[in-house]
């Protein structure tokens, strides 16, 4: 009996697997559709795709905002966009994730780019604005590791690109810098007051930036995922230095945080693994937590103002290394051998654990 049904479970599961490959075999490839519409409310832009991967975009008014672009299944079918008279605005995300695009057109007519619009689009090297554009949105050409240089023409009133660097016209702002050029060093124009977000994210050439005397704002996710970037020097005129401006710069060593910077935000030198030494100027009242977290060598503390001063700030959760530092003042120096270390230590901790019970006692303030 046993036999028998062994012989036929066996048989089954033959018939079964057959069964499964012959519809394995008469299922086709989902075809994604050649030409589509995606104007926003009221407008009239659609698109089309021949066969050599050429993505064409006609029509009047906005291509619509989008949280993320194609399925990525399609859009590594495109290698070529080209953007016809008529269209007005790029939506945010739509064009975002395109891998194998390597040429984009865009014609005279042309109004805004939205943020994200070419978000990580990797094979892209070079990137043509014409006169028309008059805004680029956040982060448009972030990710986009192969570009080599930006060029806008002579006519622009609103933007210009300079070494292949993209600025506004009135070069106030620094709008992108080229994350594939290879340049190892670069020297920030004068005159430059702005670097927008995340303008330098995945520069992975640059070993070191020079910042001007001009400039007052560092946006957040600015130089973020400079892997290489060893060496920064940050202007006497800075105010504000972005939440997780410098995350993942493993390769930075040092910093000098200018004085007039008032608070360091979350993230902002997160995972700067090789970093050892911190100046952070007397301006500064808040720390925000993980400021510093997996800072894993961080020794030197060095504070522009008192000891009493530093017990006064605002200092939110920080990883182990921040606490362990050595802690250098202005009117004293702590830093006096191992015991002078266990002191700082126990210090640190203290003014930690009584901020925390401060916090702890307003939730329960009437």
């Amino acid at each position: 009996m046993k036999k028998t049904f062994s012989i036929l479970f066996a048989i089954l599961t033959l018939l079964s697997v057959a069964a499964f490959a012959a519809s394995a075999e008469g299922e086709t490839e989902y075809q994604y559709p050649t030409s589509g519409s995606f104007g926003a409310e009221g407008d009239n832009a659609s698109w089309s795709i021949d066969e050599n991967g050429k993505m064409t975009v006609s029509g009047t008014g906005a291509i619509k905002d989008a949280t993320s672009g194609f399925p990525p299944q399609f859009s590594e079918k495109i290698k070529e966009l080209e953007v016809l008279p008529g269209i007005t605005h790029i939506g945010n995300y739509i064009f975002s994730n395109f891998d194998n695009l390597i040429k984009v057109t865009l014609h005279e007519g042309l109004q805004s780019i939205g943020a994200y619009a070419f978000y990580t689009c990797r094979s892209l090297e070079t990137f043509a604005i014409p006169d028309s554009v008059t805004e680029i949105g956040d982060q448009a050409f972030n990710h986009c590791i192969s570009m080599d240089a930006f060029s806008v023409s002579e006519n622009s009133k609103s933007f210009c690109a300079v070494d292949g660097v993209l600025f506004t016209k009135d070069m106030a702002e620094l709008v992108a810098y080229p994350a594939g050029n290879r340049r190892t060093s670069y020297t920030v124009p004068d005159g430059v007051k702005l670097l927008r977000m995340a303008s330098f994210r995945k520069a992975k050439q640059l070993l070191s930036i020079t910042l001007p005397d001009s400039l007052d704002v560092i946006e957040p996710c600015t130089f973020q995922d400079c892997f290489l970037l060893n060496s920064i020097r940050m202007p006497k005129t800075l105010r504000e230095l972005g939440t997780s401006s410098f995350v993942y710069c493993y390769a930075l060593t040092s910093i000098e945080i200018p004085e007039g910077v008032k608070t360091i935000y979350t993230g902002t030198f997160y995972s700067c693994s090789l970093l050892r030494t911190v100046h952070i100027p007397h301006s500064v009242t808040r720390i925000e937590a993980e400021a510093f977290s997996d800072c894993n060598l961080l020794g030197e503390i060095y504070y522009n103002g008192t000891a009493a001063e530093w017990d006064a700030l605002d200092i939110q959760g920080q990883s182990m290394n921040f606490y362990t530092a050595s802690m250098h003042f202005a009117d004293t120096d702590s830093n006096g051998g191992l015991f002078g270390r266990i002191l700082s230590t126990l210090r640190n901790y203290f003014h930690a654990w009584r901020r925390y019970f401060e916090q702890f006692l307003k939730m329960f303030a009437v």
